[in-house]
């Protein structure tokens, strides 16, 4: 028989407080991407800050506080996983891909350079393959962080994880 391959498609951060002249025309590509129906599952991650964190305290970073900042700039009834750090890996989501039984995941959103790059490496050393689809992906930073962190992958996981 045929085995069919569960994908995810895993979008970081596609919400306000990301978007700029950088990464606004993202929002239709990863839409794009979303409406090609080649995965089983589709995740949203929201980033959410709070005063007491890293980013408020050490960085000075005071966005993603408010329910605006946090809101999601694509519409629809989606799977949420809420993070408060760079990365999406946390319990939430290993359990959700254990119980839906997930192959292979699929990265797009923002940032590059934090909170993709962070994501690809936690999924990578928790031995889930996960592929950067690199032309769905923007730094608010703008391209060249975007490219630096590309680079950055290529090297760490494998440039055939790089899409």
């Amino acid at each position: 028989g045929v085995i069919c391959m569960k994908k995810m498609l895993l979008i970081i951060d596609c919400q306000k407080a990301f978007i700029n002249n950088y990464t606004k025309e993202y929002v239709n590509k990863i839409k794009e991407q979303l409406n090609t129906k080649d995965y089983s599952n589709v995740v949203f991650t929201i980033f959410k800050n709070n005063n007491k964190s890293a980013f408020y305290n050490l960085l000075g970073y005071k966005k993603c506080i408010n329910d605006d900042d946090c809101k999601l700039m694509i519409d629809g009834n989606f799977t949420i996983i809420e993070k408060y750090t760079y990365s999406a890996v946390n319990i939430d989501l290993i359990e959700y891909i254990s119980k839906n039984s997930i192959d292979e995941i699929y990265l797009c959103g923002f940032d590059t350079d934090g909170c993709i790059l962070k994501t690809a490496f936690d999924l990578f050393e928790n031995n889930i393959k996960a592929y950067i689809l690199q032309d769905y992906c923007m730094s608010s930073g703008g391209e060249k962080y975007h490219y630096e962190a590309i680079d950055i992958l290529k090297r760490s996981i494998g440039e055939k994880f790089i899409i």
